[in-house]
């Protein structure tokens, strides 16, 4: 590029960046173009053929080396199995009480008064509060001074978007240039 990118764009550079541009799309094109003439040139595909009979079904195997795939179930019983054994047993007969201890345990903690418990001395009284006349006037005077910078910071914007509009027509006027320089070969 002619001009690097983290430089700021103004109208004596902005033409070239428009230039720029243009060449990059123009190198796009030619990629483009060659990639379709390059996938146009592969051979075409045949349709897919019909699809074969199937196999036939698997067989029992006819001895212990070779493994049956799809296999029956054996018409020969097996022998009997053993009487239904469990993990859980019977439940057993209820046991004896159990003898107090005679080991004495600690002693409690003696636990805080309740609601009916002695009541403690007055407080001091507390500091006057806050003037609540002075504190709105304070308040209201606060939110003037908003509204004002507000409104400065309205009349700020109002500026750069119409700056910004002005500069729209200028770049039109560069892109309407470039592009007659390149259909006319200047």
């Amino acid at each position: 590029m002619s001009t690097p990118p983290n430089k700021p764009a103004n109208k004596f550079v902005l033409h070239k960046r428009v230039e720029d541009v243009e060449k990059l799309a123009a190198n796009n094109d030619t990629a483009i173009r060659e990639l379709t003439a390059r996938f146009d040139r592969q051979p075409p595909r045949g349709e897919q053929g019909p699809i074969g009979p199937q196999g036939e079904p698997g067989r029992d195997a006819v001895c212990r080396c070779i493994h049956g795939r799809d296999g029956k179930d054996s018409a020969v019983p097996g022998p009997q199995g053993l009487p239904g054994a469990s993990i859980v047993g019977p439940r057993g007969e209820r046991g004896q009480p159990g003898a107090d201890s005679e080991v004495p345990g600690p002693e409690g903690k003696r636990g805080f008064p309740g609601p009916q418990g002695v009541q403690g001395p007055q407080g001091l009284q507390g500091p006057p509060g806050v003037d609540s006349a002075a504190l709105l006037a304070e308040a209201r005077s606060e939110i003037a001074a908003l509204r004002c910078e507000v409104q400065q910071l309205t009349t700020i914007i109002q500026g750069l978007v119409d700056e910004s509009k002005t500069r729209g027509a200028y770049i039109e006027f560069l892109k309407a240039r470039s592009t007659a320089r390149a259909k006319g070969g200047n």
